[in-house]
C-alpha cells in the first residue's frame, strides 16, 4: 500500500511518452499513478514526468546525475554514464530552480517536452532524448538567466531506432495526488519509465509510486529542487 499524505499548494505538471519498439502489438492504456510527496506548506512547486515506455527486452543500463548547486550559473553541464556505447537510447531530464527559458539545448538532442509553472516558487522541468554516436562524458545546457539544475541522463538499450519517440502526453494542475496522464498506445509489455522534479526539497523518502523500482532522487537541499526517476515493465 503506498501512503500519500496530503500537500498544501501544490502545481503539478505531468508528462507521459512512449519509446517506440519493434514488434509491435496492443495495449489499451497505462494506467494513473500517484506519487508519494510529505506535507510541507513551503512546497510550492513540482513537475512530475510519467514517460518512456519501451519492450520489456529493453534495458535501463546505467545513468548519471549531475547537480549544480554551489552557485546560480547560466551554463549546467551534465555527466554521461561512464560507459556509453554507440546505438543506445540516452534520456535527459534536465529540473531548474525557477521558470527561466533553457536557451541552449547541445547539438544531437531532441526535445521531448519543456514544461514550467511561473507562480510562487517557480520550476521548470525538461526532457530530451538522442542515439548515441561517438558520445563525450558531457553536454552542455544553457538559461536566458543564472539558476540552480539538477539533472540526469540514462542510458537505455533495446528500442526501435527508426521511431523511438512515440508520443506523450502532459496534464497541468494543482493537486495533493499528483497523477499521470493516461496514454494509448500499440506496445505490449513496456517498460515505462517516469521522471519526477520539484520545487524544494520535502517529499516522501520511499517517493516512488507502487509497483515501481526506484532509479535514483536527489535534492539541492532545503527551498531548491529535486528530480527523481523510477520504473516499472509493464504486462
Amino acid at each position: 500500500m503506498v501512503k500519500i499524505i496530503r500537500i498544501n499548494r501544490k502545481y503539478f505538471i505531468l508528462l507521459i511518452l512512449l519509446i517506440l519498439i519493434s514488434n509491435l502489438y496492443t495495449l489499451t492504456f497505462l494506467s494513473h499513478t500517484y506519487l508519494n510527496i510529505d506535507d510541507d506548506s513551503y512546497i510550492s512547486d513540482q513537475i512530475t514526468t510519467d514517460p518512456i515506455s519501451l519492450k520489456s527486452s529493453s534495458t535501463i543500463e546505467s545513468w548519471n546525475i549531475t547537480k549544480e548547486e554551489t552557485k546560480d550559473t547560466t551554463d549546467f553541464i551534465a555527466n554521461m554514464p561512464s560507459v556509453r556505447p554507440d546505438g543506445d537510447l540516452y534520456i535527459a531530464q534536465i529540473a531548474i530552480d525557477d521558470d527561466t527559458t533553457i536557451s541552449t539545448i547541445p547539438s544531437g538532442w531532441t526535445q521531448i517536452e519543456n514544461l514550467y509553472y511561473g507562480g510562487t516558487g517557480p520550476v521548470r522541468f525538461a526532457t530530451y532524448w538522442k542515439i548515441g554516436i561517438s558520445e563525450p562524458a558531457t553536454y552542455t545546457w544553457s538559461s536566458s538567466l543564472p539558476v540552480l539544475w539538477i539533472g540526469a541522463i540514462l542510458r537505455i538499450s533495446r528500442f526501435d531506432l527508426n521511431n523511438p519517440i512515440h508520443t506523450s502526453d502532459v496534464s497541468i494542475g494543482k493537486s495533493a495526488f499528483p497523477t499521470a496522464p493516461s496514454v494509448n498506445t500499440m506496445i505490449n509489455n513496456c517498460l515505462i519509465l517516469r521522471m519526477f522534479g520539484a520545487d524544494n526539497d520535502e517529499i516522501d523518502p520511499t517517493y516512488w509510486p507502487s509497483g515501481t523500482t526506484p532509479i535514483f532522487q536527489k535534492d539541492l537541499g532545503f527551498n531548491s529542487i529535486i528530480s527523481a526517476a523510477a520504473y516499472h515493465n509493464q504486462s
